[in-house]
């Protein structure tokens, strides 16, 4: 089953910086889409429940972004 995860993330500027941080989210296993919105500074991710929490933060800060989960 899945589920979304809401994030804030900081020091997005443009939507390259969005194609950065999907990239790097959808080689994770598991991840089932994200959309990354620049602008708002906010992401949400459909993941399957065997995806963490930690996967998904890791893998923005992989991107070179702060980010933090703000809902499920």
């Amino acid at each position: 089953m899945a589920r979304t995860i809401k994030l804030r993330i900081k020091g997005m500027h443009c939507e390259s910086c969005e194609k950065i941080i999907t990239m790097e989210l959808q080689e994770i296993p598991g991840v089932e889409s994200a959309k990354i919105n620049s602008q708002t500074g906010a992401g949400l991710v459909m993941v399957r429940e065997e995806v963490s929490d930690a996967q998904i933060i890791a893998a923005v800060v992989k991107a070179g972004y702060q980010s933090r989960i703000v809902g499920q």
